[in-house]
């Protein structure tokens, strides 16, 4: 079973496509769509990382600045268990500077999600966060109208999604953001046990 979180997604159909034998079932959270760099919006302000800002996380990561800012006060790290904060801490510079790659990495990896195929009948649960952004997360430069029309065609991607199999289930919440492991973890849990049950019923 192979459950995959925003271009995590991706990695899971590509998986699927190359060793189907090693796949029964899969959960896409909030997963990206091979064909959102075309169908997205256009956006009032340039989204694309610059290879500046990039460059500069690498060399931040190198010289223990991050290191640094994983100690300074943070929101996110409040919803994550005490006991699991030493291991956030300490892997923070080598997951940054893993996740800098990722980026130059994306539009390779959607390009080579357009071809995987369907997923026949294995059982497929499809999660879509629609919680509303608020002013405080609203990014920079962008507007709630953008987001807005960001997630009411996410809707329409993920419907998509949910056709790769004929054995299919769409949810979608209005009470998780994007990180619905924060969110709503529950709801993940529920569609791994949702595919675990199709399969033994069969």
């Amino acid at each position: 079973m192979s459950p995959g979180l925003s271009i995590g997604g991706i990695y899971s159909r590509v998986f699927a496509e190359l060793y189907p034998e090693e796949v029964v079932g899969m959960v896409l959270v909030d997963s990206s769509h091979p064909e959102q760099e075309e169908r997205w919006p256009p956006a009032p302000v340039n989204l694309e990382p610059s290879p500046v800002k990039l460059w500069l996380i690498r060399q931040s990561a190198a010289m223990g600045v991050l290191r640094l800012w994983s100690h300074l006060p943070n929101p996110i790290f409040g919803q994550i268990p005490p006991e699991m904060l030493p291991q956030l801490k300490a892997f923070t510079p080598q997951s940054t500077v893993a996740a800098v790659a990722e980026i130059k990495l994306v539009h390779g990896n959607l390009q080579r999600a357009k071809t995987t195929q369907s997923l026949g009948d294995r059982p497929l649960v499809v999660l879509t966060a629609t919680k509303p952004v608020t002013l405080d997360e609203l990014p920079r430069g962008l507007t709630l109208e953008y987001m807005q029309k960001l997630t009411e065609l996410k809707q329409e991607l993920h419907a998509e999604l949910a056709t790769l199999s004929s054995s299919s289930q769409h949810i979608i919440s209005e009470q998780s953001g994007h990180l619905m492991y924060f969110d709503q973890p529950s709801l993940i849990i529920d569609g791994i046990h949702h595919v675990v049950d199709d399969l033994r019923r069969r």
